[in-house]
């Protein structure tokens, strides 16, 4: 399978609370739940670092790219996980790609 077919999840962990509050949802997480906050897959790394102390630095897609790599198989399919790390990472090349053409552009502009 190409790294292109795999889709991202469609919608955010807020979008889909925010439709379950619109449809009258009711719930309530508490901070303490470690099933939430501190889950086994998220301390499962060999060096015991939570996967967030390092993408917390990052840009949304390396951090995503780098979550998927960190992760890779913890919770089932390997080979997805690092599919799922490329296409961000492919996201991240062509907004790297873009803002350099418009940046060339840009400076090109202002030589004339």
């Amino acid at each position: 399978m190409s790294a292109n077919k795999v889709k991202p999840p469609k919608a955010t962990l807020g979008q889909l609370v925010t439709e379950a509050h619109k449809a009258g949802v009711k719930f309530s997480i508490s901070l303490e739940d470690k099933s939430v906050h501190h889950p086994a897959h998220y301390t499962s790394h060999p060096s015991g670092v939570e996967c967030i102390q390092v993408t917390q630095h990052m840009n949304f897609c390396r951090g995503n790219a780098m979550k998927y790599i960190w992760r890779a198989g913890d919770k089932g399919n390997e080979v997805q996980d690092l599919q799922k790390a490329i296409w961000y990472l492919e996201c991240e090349i062509k907004r790297i790609q873009t803002e350099t053409t418009k940046q060339a552009a840009k400076d090109l502009a202002m030589a004339s």
